[in-house]
């Protein structure tokens, strides 16, 4: 993210299939940050052979053709001379007008997502005058539901969600923020150009702007695999990466570039290093939730939590007080199961043990530490019967929980910077070379050394 300072003035005039040039503007800069490209994978003639298809359907700028020149009472627009040019083509006729009741439901259905009104109906069906259909069109495109209605359409394209998915499906706290600024986009009419930079570089660009830094709630749209035990930290990084690359390719690029992943792309004009380039862009940045509460919403917060948490304390103490004596006989009961050595290390102070051995008393620990279905197990029935009225009530305070004080589900520059990597097949224990960030070689202006014709 570190990239894009420079680009302020950069307009970005596209989406998806037209004129990808423009996103080519706002990350070209990148392209000629390529200090350390150590893959050599690429050929001359692979690298010819990405150029000669610039003419590629989804990089053509946007051009408006000439309207037919269709005359009929049925052409009352442009948008009508080109539906009746190609249904004519196709030897088909429009199908009969309809009804104003049938055209009011319609309109309002494709605007809002939402039935219209009876009151609607009936003030629709009194209104003769030559405009009535423009005025309602212009009441529901400045409805609130109308952002709503369409916001879905492009929720949709970055592969929106308010949890995480896979097995744990966590919530995502601020996550709902994102799509609020998706409707709030549509609703405001918000130029497209600024609607697409604040999501791919928001707090670079727009410095200081709330919702800019909201916007980037984009890259962490799709899913993401988070679950507990011994992880692969280098691969979980690279299934981010992958979710944070195809969500650009697909929303600004009209492309598929998943497949470049493992293989130069067999049917669009990409390179496997054009991949892996792309992903450098945002390689060195982290999931972080950003600070964007007033300080008064801060104080707010952290008084109610203080309060909620005053509530909590005496039930969570008198579920212990509970607890104790059968947790200490489970903890005791565990112990011997342990090898004498790990039980020789439990009461060791750390600070006296070597590496292997304060990962080996960590372990011993969490090998003895009770879970609650253990201790629930061994129980009294009078103290199970104390402990599920207690909580019970915890519960129910539980509810009250305070909501957080507002932050934006983000992204951030990593603290730690690391090497991006072509990577065989996509295996991250395979790496064929280091690339820098920037364009697929087929969008860029600046390429590292000649490329014959």
């Amino acid at each position: 993210m570190r990239f894009f300072p420079a680009l302020v003035a950069v307009s970005v005039t596209v989406f998806g299939s037209a004129a990808v040039f423009g996103f080519a503007a706002v990350f070209g800069f990148a392209s000629v940050l390529c200090f350390a490209a150590e893959f050599k994978g690429d050929t001359d003639k692979d690298r010819a052979r990405m150029l000669a298809r610039r003419n590629w359907w989804s990089f053509q700028p946007i051009a408006r053709p000439a309207v037919p020149a269709i005359p009929g009472a049925w052409v009352r627009n442009p948008i009508d001379a080109f539906l009746l040019e190609a249904m004519r083509a196709k030897k088909l006729d429009p199908s009969p007008e309809a009804s104003r009741e049938l055209w009011i439901r319609r309109v309002t259905l494709d605007l809002t997502g939402l039935p219209p009104k009876p009151e609607d109906i009936a003030a629709w069906l009194r209104d003769l005058s030559t405009d009535a259909d423009a005025r309602v069109v212009d009441r529901l495109m400045a409805s609130p539901h109308y952002g709503e209605r369409w916001a879905q359409r492009w929720l949709d394209v970055v592969r929106y969600a308010d949890t995480n998915g896979f097995e744990l499906d966590a919530e995502r706290t601020h996550a709902w923020r994102y799509r609020d600024y998706v409707i709030r986009s549509f609703n405001g009419n918000k130029p497209f150009d600024r609607f697409l930079k604040e999501q791919i570089a928001g707090d670079e660009l727009f410095p200081g702007d709330k919702d800019a830094l909201i916007a980037l709630g984009f890259h962490r749209a799709g899913p993401e695999h988070l679950v507990g035990g011994n992880q692969d930290v280098e691969m979980n990084r690279q299934e981010v990466l992958v979710e944070m690359t195809a969500g650009i390719s697909n929303s600004f690029l009209g492309l598929t570039m998943n497949c470049a992943r493992c293989h130069n792309h067999k049917f669009d004009p990409i390179l496997q290093s054009d991949y892996y380039r792309l992903q450098a862009i945002v390689a060195n940045t982290e999931n972080k939730d950003l600070d964007i509460a007033e300080e008064a919403e801060k104080a707010r917060f952290e008084a109610a939590k203080k309060e909620w948490k005053a509530l909590m304390k005496p039930v969570e103490d008198a579920i212990g007080t509970v607890e104790k004596p059968y947790r200490e006989r489970l903890v005791e009961k565990k112990k011997l199961e342990l090898e004498p050595r790990l039980r020789a290390l439990l009461d060791q102070p750390k600070e006296k043990l070597n590496e292997k051995e304060r990962e080996e008393q960590k372990n011993a620990r969490d090998q003895i530490k009770p879970s609650w279905d253990e201790v629930l197990a061994t129980l009294s029935d009078a103290d199970r019967t104390k402990r599920t009225a207690l909580r019970k009530e915890l519960h129910l305070i539980e509810l009250e929980e305070p909501l957080p004080a507002p932050a934006a589900y983000a992204i951030a520059n990593s603290e730690k910077p690391q090497d991006t990597n072509v990577l065989k097949v996509g295996d991250h224990r395979m790496k064929l070379g280091t690339v820098g960030p920037g364009l697929p070689v087929v969008l860029a202006s600046i390429v590292d050394r000649p490329v014959p014709q």
